[in-house]
This record gives structure tokens, C-alpha cells and sequence, in this order.
């Protein structure tokens, strides 16, 4: 991150500090994800229907952030509801996967994020290891059995995703200006995500 603000420092763009943008909008950020991802993930699907992505929250409302984290966060959180939906879909014979909804909302010093699936949820325990586990579906098996990779390797056929960063970065990139990413599990339900990021000050210092 130090080199990429180093380099945009020296080409100044107006509205920016660097890298940080000084009025970014999640909803708008959101939403521009959906649509260039959209059309990938139906052609990964190879057919088969995705889940709509609602996004709710005030498009207006913007923030002095880093664009590019949001982007890389957004992309895994949803990627995972995607998953989750089209799971649910396919386990339940349903004529279509269940939706995901995204609510953002804002304060002074910071931006929450909740995604929200009804894929049926799962226990605390693969919760934690999506977030503590890399793993794609065209990962080498490995000496011996993980069960744990092997429900995640089940949850992910189908959706080609490996040129993915995954949840564990997506909470590093959460976590760098004292942020969260946190995944709540509701068994038999869904899954709700929680991303919190602060709001940046001073950021023209970091030139």
C-alpha cells in the first residue's frame, strides 16, 4: 500500500490524497461491483440463475477512504453470499437462489456494512475457518483429509472463483485502518456479514 501511494502521489488526481479518495461512496461502489461482476459469475455459473444483490443506502453520502479496499472487501463479502444462495437454490430445488441484501449506512467517523444471505447458514465453526482458511476449488489436495476444506472445496464447485483473494484477506483489508470484518452464522437460516470502516482523517499527510 505504501508504494501505491507513494506512485499516486506523484501523479495527483483531484479529489484525492494519494490513494484515498476524499469523498468515496460505498452504495456507489457496491453497486458498480454487481454490475461488472454480474455477467463473470453468470458465465461461472455456466447457466444457472443468480441471486439479485440488493444494495440499500444513500448513494450521496461519501467518506474519505481507500477506493480499492472497499472494492476488494465488497467483491469476496459478496462472492461468498453468491455461494451461499446458489448452495440453498440447489439443495432445496428452489426456482431460484434466494437474494442477498446489502445495507450500508454511515456516521461521522466511520461505515457499516451488513450482507445479508438466506443460503441456510452454517456452524460457528466453518464460519470461522472461511475467514481463517484459503481455499479454492482448484486448490492441490493436500497429504491428508481436512474436512473442514472439503465442505468449503463442496460449497465452492461450481463457481469459479479462484483468481479470488478470499474472506481471510478481505478481513485484513478491513482491519488496516481499524476496521472489522466479522462473519454472524445463523444455522438453518443464512449468513450475515458485518464490515465496519473507519473514516479517515488527515489523510493529505500521507503524501
Amino acid at each position: 500500500m505504501l508504494v501505491d501511494q507513494h506512485v499516486a502521489a506523484q501523479t495527483p488526481k483531484s479529489g484525492f490524497s494519494g490513494i484515498v479518495n476524499d469523498e468515496t461512496s460505498p452504495v456507489k461502489i457496491a453497486r458498480d461491483i454487481v454490475q461488472q461482476v454480474r455477467p463473470l459469475w453468470q458465465e461461472s455459473l455456466s447457466g444457472e440463475q443468480l441471486p439479485e444483490i440488493i444494495v440499500s443506502g444513500d448513494e450521496d453520502a461519501t467518506y474519505r477512504y481507500v477506493p480499492q479496499h472497499i472494492e476488494i472487501i465488497l467483491t469476496e463479502v459478496f462472492k461468498n453470499a453468491v455461494l451461499n444462495s446458489v448452495a440453498a437454490a440447489k439443495r432445496t430445488g428452489a426456482s431460484s437462489p434466494p437474494p442477498v441484501n446489502v445495507l450500508i449506512s454511515g456516521g461521522q467517523h466511520g461505515v457499516c456494512v451488513k450482507v445479508s444471505d438466506l443460503g441456510g447458514g452454517m456452524t460457528r465453526k466453518e464460519a470461522n475457518e472461511l475467514s481463517n482458511y484459503y481455499h479454492t476449488a482448484t486448490s492441490p489436495p493436500s497429504s491428508g483429509y481436512d474436512p473442514v476444506a472439503d465442505v468449503l472445496e463442496r460449497r465452492a464447485s461450481g463457481l469459479d472463483f479462484s483468481d479470488s483473494f478470499g474472506l481471510r484477506i478481505a478481513q485484513l483489508y478491513a482491519k488496516y485502518f481499524g476496521g472489522e470484518l466479522a462473519i454472524m452464522p445463523m444455522e438453518g437460516h443464512g449468513v450475515d456479514t458485518y464490515i465496519y470502516m473507519n473514516c479517515l482523517t488527515g489523510a493529505s499527510e500521507l503524501k
